[in-house]
């Protein structure tokens, strides 16, 4: 049973040292012996260096603070050796499930692929306090990372007047009784998507 993204990861970062302890032992304790995988340091060291980790958190857990230096660099040594390992693990694996399995280690999720948004649904134009001044305000989708405001006068030829994370936007120097129209489109890696109902506004 083959996945070329199937990948497992140790939970090594942003646990407790007593969560950290139970879970390279469990791992330590899978690949002992395990042939599917070659790796250095051997199993063996680790279990070494993480009876130092565990003996050293027990002193302190009693009071003891002259064993944080020994708790921190064994603590250190074991996060680096576990991430060495998945590098190793994930390579030696390729992607093959039932040998990563084996490991008791927790699998990556695949990152779903980003879509572009969809359509802007709403926007909306206004009048702003003085002569001239515009106010466009839209809804967004969840997607975009950035809105492509454009302007036209004749709601035929359209130019981008602005590129903005908002979803509002205010526009100056706009002729007094004509009218303008607008429209937005949000944007991300993924591309761009489809641009807002034309909102339409004759300046007052």
């Amino acid at each position: 049973m083959k996945n070329a993204y199937a990948k497992v990861k140790a939970l090594v970062y942003g646990i407790s040292v007593v969560a950290i302890i139970s879970n390279c032992k469990r791992y330590i304790g899978n690949l002992t012996n395990n042939t599917n995988f070659t790796l250095d340091p051997t199993p063996a060291e680790a279990a070494t260096k993480l009876g130092e980790l565990e003996s050293a958190e027990g002193r302190m857990r009693s009071g003891d603070r002259t064993a944080k230096p020994d708790r921190d660099q064994a603590l250190e040594w074991m996060q680096r050796t576990m991430s060495t390992w998945v590098d190793l693990i994930n390579g030696q694996a390729q992607g093959d499930t039932t040998k990563l399995e084996t490991t008791g280690m927790e699998f990556v999720k695949p990152r779903t692929p980003r879509v572009a948004p969809k359509k802007v649904a709403r926007c909306a134009a206004k009048n702003g306090a003085q002569s001239g001044l515009a106010s466009l305000s839209w809804t967004g989708d969840k997607e975009a990372d950035f809105f492509e405001v454009q302007s036209s006068n004749d709601n035929l030829v359209w130019n981008t007047i602005e590129v903005t994370r908002s979803n509002r936007y205010q526009i100056e120097g706009l002729v007094k009784k004509q009218e303008y129209f607008f429209r937005v489109c949000g944007k991300n890696k993924a591309g761009v998507g489809p641009y807002s109902p034309v909102a339409n506004l004759v300046v007052a």
